[in-house]
């Protein structure tokens, strides 16, 4: 093997890339961290356009103990309160019911709601809750199962095997019930049952995000990187992986053949093995089911409007929500809106987000902003008018009326928005996927449907080749910030296991599981 200039090269600078190059420099390695855009960030960018600042994609850290599971990560790279924080309710409103999605008291709200479901609402919250622990269990004891609930091993096989859809019609009868449960687990159409049990389960508490938005953890990284002696590259497009006898050896960027021990891919994993590896050194399978058997997650369309006045002047407080307009349509309505070649349904779902205003950094003073957002297709309408691959007047025309839509579906619980209006971008799945070159504008990598958390040879941190590691929301079970970086110390932890260290981080089982073992 050739000497190295790094010992490890970190492709791509998003919450994977940085949180493994931050991981491993920590540990005394010297790391490259290869950035194609202007900026670190991936999905964690913010923007700014007359003054007011939008997080580009981030706008939450969900899940249990996101403050302090982020706290505990910085900690262990020598980064102690770096971070100021804004906290916020998320809720769910599907026709005129309206749910906080983190509140304790859920399962009581909701029986509230429907009072003749509430022997079904016990079993199916015991249920999913005995599921879930028993999948902690399987988690953190990989090497023995021998204590493993039976009853509960039960229900996971049956859960794996089944839809969200299909698990809800098995335990209740009202429309209106099911349509609340999928929304509180953000439920899209041939998503696996075990989303909701994981999701539903992970509902504790309110939703943070750090002051300067989630871009403000990844400079915090940065700055760990670059004092352990490494570097960062910026428009810098890694062009190939170098491999030499089936390991990986380095990357060639900028024309330029850069020698590494290890290489971790924060990329689009069609990048990673299709353009930047090659299909030579992957096995027909893997390639087959890459290309024809996987299906990517979907992508969204996203309206960002800066306001002239408080967002109290519009009733709101900081708080974000998912709005279902209807109950009696809302698992037709989501595949309407994921299904190629389809149009916007009148009776729209839409997320709004109003928790950037408890930032006092993200708009000029004394006004206001609000985030729109849908699942959308990348081949929405007629391919959202873009001609021979060129997004021209047809484009924006599409991107256009689909704003004004989404406006209008949410103007009479954000009464006189309109009239309020001054700034508006417009982001539409073409727009994501130019800016994180992930495939399709997919933002949680893989989707999560029965056959995909089945396949053994679903990609996870390390990767098909000897030194390649990925960590991404690609490699990652569930996605969003805090399991991607999770996973990048898992990523972490098997390449000292590879150098023979045992100075693991072991950050879940020190961690995260700690705190669940607490509920």
């Amino acid at each position: 093997m050739v000497n190295t200039d790094y010992d490890v090269i970190v492709i791509g600078s998003g919450i994977g890339g940085l949180s493994s190059a931050s991981a491993m420099a920590n540990k005394g390695y010297k790391v490259l961290v290869c950035e194609a855009g202007g900026r670190i960030g991936g999905y964690c960018q913010s923007f700014e356009r007359k003054g007011f600042r939008f997080n580009s994609s981030i706008h939450k850290i969900g899940g249990p103990f996101p403050r302090y599971l982020t706290e505990q990560f910085l900690s262990l790279m020598g980064e102690s309160n770096q971070l100021e924080w804004t906290e916020f309710e998320e809720y769910v409103q599907v026709g005129n019911i309206k749910i906080n999605a983190g509140s304790k008291t859920m399962k009581e709200d909701l029986k509230k709601h429907f009072p003749y479901e509430s022997t079904q609402l016990d079993t199916f919250f015991f249920d999913i809750q005995l599921a879930f622990k028993e999948l902690i269990y399987l988690e953190k004891n990989r090497n023995n199962i021998t204590a493993f609930n039976s009853a509960a091993m039960k229900l996971l096989m049956q859960y794996q095997v089944i839809t969200i859809e299909q698990l809800l019609n098995k335990y209740f009868q009202d429309e209106h019930l099911r349509g609340i449960l999928y929304a509180l687990c953000d439920g899209t159409p041939g998503q696996s049952a075990i989303v909701l049990v994981v999701f539903l389960n992970l509902l504790i508490g309110n939703s943070v995000l750090p002051v300067g938005g989630a871009e403000s953890i990844l400079n915090i990284m940065l700055k760990v990187v670059e004092r352990a002696g490494g570097n960062l590259l910026l428009n810098s497009r890694v062009e190939r992986i170098l491999v030499e006898e089936g390991r990986v050896v380095g990357v060639e960027v900028n024309g330029k053949q850069i020698f590494s021990r290890f290489v971790v891919s924060n990329a689009d994993i069609y990048t990673t093995y299709e353009k930047l590896i090659g299909q030579e050194h992957l096995s027909p399978r893997f390639i087959n089911k890459l290309q024809k058997v996987w299906q990517s997650s979907s992508s969204c369309f996203s309206v960002w409007l800066g306001l002239d006045c408080p967002i109290q002047n519009l009733g709101w407080n900081g708080q974000n929500m998912s709005y279902y307009q209807k109950y009696d349509r809302l698992f037709e309505m989501k595949k309407d809106l994921l299904t190629p070649g389809g149009k916007l349904p009148s009776d729209t779902y839409c997320w709004i987000g109003t928790s950037a205003n408890l930032d006092p950094t993200s708009s000029p003073n004394g006004y206001s902003q609000v985030s729109l957002g849908i699942p959308i297709s990348y081949q929405f309408e007629n391919n959202w008018g873009i001609e021979n691959g060129r997004r021209g007047t047809e484009y924006r025309k599409t991107k256009k009326r689909l704003a004004e839509q989404l406006i209008d579906s949410v103007e009479h619980i954000l009464p006189g928005l309109k009239d309020h209006i001054i700034v508006t971008t417009i982001a539409s799945p073409h727009t994501f996927e130019r800016y994180s070159l992930n495939t399709g504008g997919a933002y949680l990598g893989f989707a999560f449907n029965p056959s995909y958390l089945q396949d053994r040879m679903r990609p996870e941190s390390k990767g098909l080749l000897q030194g390649l590691y990925l960590s991404s929301n690609w490699s990652s079970m569930g996605g969003g910030f805090i399991k991607v970086m999770m996973e990048a110390l898992r990523g972490a932890d098997l390449m000292l296991m590879e150098d023979k260290r045992t100075d693991f981080y072991d950050f879940q089982n020190q961690y995260f599981f700690e705190q669940m073992s607490k509920v």
